[in-house]
């Protein structure tokens, strides 16, 4: 079955982690993976659900899953691919440690209402690093599959991905997902009329801006044509440096974001909104508990 290529989104998530929406889409993401969870029966089918989620989204293991299908490939060539693959995973643990760091930080955040504080500065620097590190380890990892493939294997591969990034498109860029989202935190926060409107103005504002983090679909069929050719890292970097600097510039206001946001909330619903973020909806709504900690927002 052809898999779905999907524009590299990590960076963004990696932002809105430390933006003041985000504290709202971190108890969303809980949520939606609660209901997920309450619907799985045994945890190994979590993990398999969680490992296709995983290949779906990860766009390194998309080129990485398309080559295998698609690239002809030598036995030599396949180990070497797989080789990649095993050091993806071990960067993946890695980041999977931060990301729970990042997630102490914001309760923390959240439940004093000051994100002017140095612990917060350090983390949303944590954010941007962590997001430099990850887009330079994903051009590291295209450039050697790049250079495992003769040309024939590259133009095939990229034909393949160019339908691919043509579905991706067509089917939009999951802005209804990320609405329902909000929508499901500000229930549970029990929110205002006022609260939301003022909150989804805030919303409205970082969407826009991670629309402009995104690679365009031509930025994405530029890369696709560059994989093609013999200069794919000059075009890889170029993309890189350009989002870098967007990011960098969106990092720059996320203390004044957060605590414009956390000035709207009151303190019960700061405390309701640390321990979603920390425990889970289900669990402080109800008191049942989900291994959520499986599960990846994206």
């Amino acid at each position: 079955m052809q898999r779905k290529f999907r524009v590299p989104s990590r960076t963004s998530r990696l932002l809105l982690g430390a933006g003041a929406i985000s504290l709202l889409g971190v108890a969303a993401c809980a949520a939606s993976v609660d209901e997920r969870a309450s619907r799985e029966d045994e945890a190994a089918a979590q993990e398999l659900v969680s490992s296709a989620r995983e290949r779906y989204r990860d766009p390194v293991r998309v080129v990485i899953s398309t080559v295998r299908e698609h690239g002809s490939l030598t036995p030599q060539q396949a180990r070497q691919l797989t080789v990649i693959t095993n050091e993806l995973t071990e960067e993946r643990v890695s980041r999977r440690q931060v990301r729970e760091q990042m997630r102490a930080s914001a309760v923390n955040v959240v439940r004093s209402g000051n994100a002017r504080t140095a612990q917060f500065d350090e983390s949303v620097d944590e954010a941007v690093r962590t997001a430099e590190a990850r887009l330079v380890q994903s051009a590291n990892a295209l450039e050697e599959v790049h250079a495992l493939l003769e040309p024939e294997q590259r133009k095939a591969v990229g034909t393949a991905l160019r339908a691919q990034v043509e579905e991706r498109f067509a089917q939009g860029r999951g802005g209804k997902r990320m609405r329902e989202g909000f929508d499901r935190a500000a229930a549970y926060l029990m929110l205002s009329t006022f609260q939301v409107d003022k909150l989804k103005e805030m919303q409205k504002e970082l969407f826009g801006e991670t629309e402009r983090l995104r690679p365009s679909r031509a930025e994405v069929l530029a890369l696709v044509d560059a994989f093609e050719g013999e200069d794919f890292r000059s075009a890889l970097d170029s993309l890189r440096v350009s989002k870098t600097a967007l990011l960098r510039k969106r990092m720059a206001r996320a203390s004044e974001r957060t605590q414009t946001a956390l000035t709207l909330l009151t303190a019960e619903q700061r405390d309701l909104l640390a321990d979603m973020i920390q425990e889970g909806p289900r669990k402080v709504l109800f008191g049942e508990s989900t291994p959520t900690e499986s599960a990846d927002c994206h």
